[in-house]
């Protein structure tokens, strides 16, 4: 049993070593993309998002679009919701260009805040994006970042099932206060990241998550993702087993970034 631990012990650590990069060194496109993956931003605009929250979250997106390689292997789709919802992007953008990051940065820069949170209809558009201009034979991540709970429009937690139904794998980013919203987003995702904590810091958390994300979706989805069909992890244990084995690599991720920066 000992040498068993052991093995899974070393087996973490040899996925750990290549991703414990400190968030300051990623300041350029990722390149070779480490797997392809259709990505849509469902961004909550509401009016408690007004003024710094915003503007954090508007350059956090935009380092995760500048971490992007060129290579095509990331199609990038961008949805904002606040009293109502609807998409930046008509269509998923390849991003196999500079000009395409130029693109979708400048459409977020036109994101402004007010009004409520209706998070039902940007999951559906989210949706639509995918489903509808995405890659039949690259997995599917809504990435969905909120500061609280839908208080507008379609049942969100309706349309998060649709979504999964349909093989999304959701990653919910929470940035508001304690007891706000937080559980309600860690409910209806499948890999949730709670920035609620004082310190958190959502471009790191979005420079981390461009790094880790080709593992916690390799975990999640069957392969093969290139070549063909992936699609999630048929029992819903093997799922357990693998999005709790994607926590451990983002958290290993984060000490090891802390412990580069300390030393």
């Amino acid at each position: 049993m000992k040498s068993t631990y052991t093995i899974i012990v070393l087996l973490l650590l040899a996925v750990l070593a290549p991703l414990a990069e400190p968030a300051q060194a990623a300041t350029a496109p990722q390149c070779p993309s480490p797997c392809p993956l259709d990505i849509a931003f469902v961004l909550d605009t509401s009016g408690s998002m007004a003024g710094t929250p915003l503007d954090n979250l508007k350059n956090a997106v935009q380092t995760f679009v500048n971490l992007t390689c060129d290579d095509g292997a990331r199609w990038i789709g961008l949805v904002w919701f606040n009293s109502t919802s609807d998409v930046l992007t008509p269509s998923l953008v390849p991003v196999d260009d500079p000009g395409d990051r130029t693109y979708l940065n400048n459409l977020v820069d036109t994101l402004t805040a007010g009004g409520f949170t209706d998070m039902g209809d940007g999951i559906y558009n989210a949706i639509n994006l995918l489903t509808n201009t995405g890659r039949p034979i690259v997995p599917d991540v809504m990435i969905i970042v909120s500061d609280g709970e839908p208080n507008a429009g379609p049942n969100a937690t309706e349309a998060a099932l649709i979504a999964k139904s349909q093989g999304i794998f959701i990653v919910g980013i929470f940035i508001g206060s304690p007891g706000t919203g937080d559980e309600f987003l860690a409910n209806i995702s499948d890999y949730f990241i709670n920035g609620s904590e004082p310190g958190f810091n959502i471009t790191e958390a979005f420079i981390d998550l461009s790094s880790a994300l080709c593992p916690i979706v390799e975990m999640v989805y069957t392969p093969p993702l290139v070549g063909g069909e992936a699609r999630l992890a048929a029992s819903p244990g093997t799922q357990w087993m693998a999005v709790a084995g994607a926590a451990l690599i983002l958290a290993g991720v984060l000490a090891a970034k802390r412990r580069t920066q300390a030393g």
